[in-house]
């Protein structure tokens, strides 16, 4: 036909033989994606098997110290050995590995002593017994969100000299409020410190949900504390079991304040232990009568006027013989007095 190119003659066998070729290149292909889809049916039906083997298993793994590691272990072959492979539960392992091996098809295949060691220096001898005291596995976890601590020692204990430990949980808002306290006022920071920007970051990055009080509720709580804390150091000088040493020491601070402290002196539990009593502003002229008057009024506020043993002044160019006469007109329930 006119207008049409030239058509190029081709062979019916060409055809069929080129065709063959194309299925016999694809019958290969085919063959591997059988083979793939087979292995991983069959190590789909082996995961669930082994799924289905540890959920019947669980059943049997009721005892507390199951609480310390994740509800399902995996699976490994070691040597093959099959073996239940628990991950410790810790935030943060403090041992060296956070897996436990348990191998099966043994004697003691049951035995958990070697969870139960690692449950002991991970989270504390205390911690493993405060969870076998729970009975079962499911108590324990849950007695466990309630337990004070992570390592279920204090939070921040010392064991004698040994180093401190942490928390693998975060303070709760009490315990949060009271280590502030303890920290402001062992460091003796200003309240401000809470709302320093180092702090805060310090504090909430990684865990912005971290709680920080306002520095009025520090300010709050570490009056509230310091009066119950007074009240606590009464009781425990009212009942001592013996005589009180005191002694003072007066000085004028550098905005001209003149200020007395006075410490007390006693043996505690086997072991001498000092403590400030007060810290008094005596706006008088130090003479043996004012400073006599301002120790005699601290002794009275903490109810132990009747347990003087000595009273030592550290104060220069005063006369004791003032102190002396002032005691003279104290109540009679003030002892005789040693003084120096």
């Amino acid at each position: 036909m006119a207008g049409l190119p030239d058509l190029e003659a081709v062979d019916d066998d060409d055809d069929i033989k080129s065709g063959n070729e194309d299925v016999s290149e694809a019958e290969p292909e085919a063959e591997d994606d059988e083979t793939e889809l087979c292995k991983f049916l069959s190590v789909l039906s082996v995961s669930k098997l082994n799924i289905s083997l540890s959920s019947r298993l669980m059943k049997k793994w009721d005892a507390p110290v199951y609480a310390f590691f994740k509800p399902m272990p995996e699976i490994e072959y070691i040597d093959g050995r099959k073996a239940h492979v628990f991950a410790c539960a810790a935030s943060c392992c403090r041992c060296k590995s956070r897996l436990v091996h348990c191998f099966l098809y043994t004697r003691d295949s049951s035995s958990t002593s070697n969870l139960h060691h690692h449950a002991k220096v991970c989270w504390g001898e205390e911690a493993v017994t405060a969870a076998n005291n729970t009975g079962n596995a499911p108590t324990a976890r849950d007695a466990m969100s309630n337990l004070k601590d992570g390592s279920i020692t204090a939070a921040f204990e010392r064991a004698g000299k040994g180093k401190v430990t942490y928390s693998h949980r975060q303070h709760t808002k009490p315990e949060a409020r009271a280590e502030f306290v303890r920290w402001v006022a062992e460091s003796k920071w200003p309240f401000q410190i809470v709302n320093n920007r180092a702090f805060c970051s310090l504090m909430k990055m990684g865990r912005p949900e971290a709680y920080i009080p306002s520095a009025e509720t520090v300010s709050r709580d570490i009056k509230n504390v310091f009066v119950h804390v007074c009240e606590r150091i009464a009781k425990m000088l009212q009942e001592h079991d013996g005589k009180l040493s005191f002694t003072t020491d007066a000085w004028t601070s550098p905005n001209h304040k003149a200020y007395v402290a006075i410490t007390v002196h006693l043996e505690h539990e086997g072991k001498p232990l000092t403590m400030l009593l007060d810290l008094v502003e005596v706006a008088k002229s130090h003479t043996g009568v004012n400073l006599a008057a301002a120790f005699a009024e601290v002794l009275e506020a903490f109810g132990i006027d009747t347990k003087v043993s000595q009273f030592i002044s550290e104060s220069k160019g005063i006369d004791n013989s003032l102190i002396v006469a002032r005691f003279s007109v104290l109540p009679p329930t003030m002892p005789p007095t040693t003084i120096r």
